[in-house]
């Protein structure tokens, strides 16, 4: 079930959450972070807070300031490749992950700390 990025927001903003990450099919390559917070929508949904996170980070970790691209909105910067479109699905991609990496499907679970 997808909430929404707006629902996102709301939620990591008001209380610390942490998230899990899980790309399929690497089935042992996962990425956590303790602490992960995102900005409203005229911040384009920016990663504000990954803190403490461990694990694969060639799997795309959503690094801080880095803003939720789509298809049709490439927020990553790269004129020649839109990680998007390519990739299939929306997120915050980082242009330091090797572009032939390929996912079949992302889990990403987010739990309340406290």
């Amino acid at each position: 079930m997808f909430i929404g990025l707006e629902r996102l927001h709301l939620l990591t903003n008001r209380a610390a959450h942490e998230v899990f990450v899980y790309v399929y099919p690497y089935p042992t390559s996962f990425l956590i972070c303790d602490s992960f917070v995102v900005g409203p929508k005229h911040e384009g949904y920016r990663v504000r807070v990954a803190d403490g996170c461990t694990g694969h980070y060639w799997l795309g970790a959503p690094t801080e300031g880095s803003k939720f691209s789509t298809f049709d909105r490439d927020e990553v910067g790269d004129p020649y490749y839109n990680w998007a479109k390519n990739h299939g699905f929306g997120w915050w991609y980082n242009a330091k992950v090797p572009k032939e990496l390929r996912y079949e499907h992302m889990t990403v679970l987010i739990r309340r700390k406290d």
